[in-house]
């Protein structure tokens, strides 16, 4: 059996780690330890992480999944189906949370963390081991948000919005614990993609090792898919 677990990294603030249907905050400087710890425990799991764990080498400073996506939501927006600043895909040169996914892992680059590999599958192949997915929860809660035909917009739920988290937690059937804070949401939704991938019912988007993130099957996937051939 394979075991999931979300990651939600942060450099100016604590970790939040979800796994075994409960939470746990880690300080920055103890991520690598706590995940060495995860993995001597799981000889076969998916851990999701919200941050950027690869890209392709033609840019530097931006990677294509970020341009369709930020192309994608600005459509969103404009249709009224998610509010203005509810989803941000940010090029990955100007992510704060980078210095932790080195700092941990060793992805994109740095002293890699024995045991731990990027999955290099677009869909879940059933191997054994101990991998690593990238995630993106505002963009996964946005895509069930659309899929499931909400009437209200998909709202802004980060920092202080305990509103709008209780209106996402209520919509997405999500633990109410997700409410209290946007760490513990998106390490929430981490967790679920993870869980989602192994049954397959995620995809990653692009080829995992030239950036990527893995998003819940459904009519908002094929938009975004669909949006980058068009």
């Amino acid at each position: 059996m394979t075991k999931a677990i979300g990651i939600d990294p942060a450099s100016g603030k604590e970790t939040c780690i979800w796994h075994d249907n409960d939470y746990v905050f880690v300080k920055a400087q103890n991520v690598r330890a706590e995940l060495g710890g995860l993995i001597a425990e799981s000889k076969n799991c998916i851990i999701a992480w919200d941050a950027p764990l690869s890209f392709s080498r033609e840019s530097l400073s931006d990677r294509m999944i970020d341009k369709v996506t930020r192309a994608w939501v600005k459509k969103m927006v404009a249709e009224g189906r998610l509010d203005k600043g509810s989803v941000n895909a940010l090029p990955f040169s100007g992510l704060s949370h980078w210095v932790i996914s080195c700092e941990s892992l060793g992805l994109p680059f740095g002293n890699s963390l024995p045991g731990l590999a990027l999955y290099e599958h677009r869909e879940f192949c059933g191997d054994e081991g101990q991998f690593l997915i990238e995630v993106h929860p505002a963009v996964s809660m946005a895509c069930l948000w659309l899929d499931r035909d909400i009437d209200q917009p998909f709202p802004v739920y980060k920092k202080t919005n305990k509103d709008s988290r209780r209106i996402i937690v209520g919509n997405l059937g999500f633990p109410d614990v997700c409410i209290e804070s946007d760490d513990i949401l998106d390490a929430y939704v981490a967790f679920t993609m993870a869980e989602s991938f192994i049954n397959k019912s995620a995809t990653s988007l692009f080829i995992p090792s030239e950036g990527s993130y893995v998003l819940p099957n459904g009519p908002a996937l094929i938009e975004i898919y669909s949006s980058n051939k068009g």
